[in-house]
């Protein structure tokens, strides 16, 4: 029988840190120096809210 192994849900800071490599296509900055990140949540099931506005 194959081995299954669950994975940690990401931290809301590892989801951020990960966010900050997006770049605004346009202005070619990160997403979250621009503010454009107004949310990020894990839920206890471990699915990832991200809310971006403009």
């Amino acid at each position: 029988m194959p081995a299954t192994t669950t994975a940690a849900a990401p931290t809301e800071d590892a989801i951020r840190q990960a966010l900050a490599g997006v770049n605004d296509p346009e202005i070619r900055r990160p997403i979250t120096d621009l503010g454009m990140v107004s949310d990020v949540r894990v839920e206890p099931d471990g699915r990832v809210r991200v809310e971006v506005c403009c």
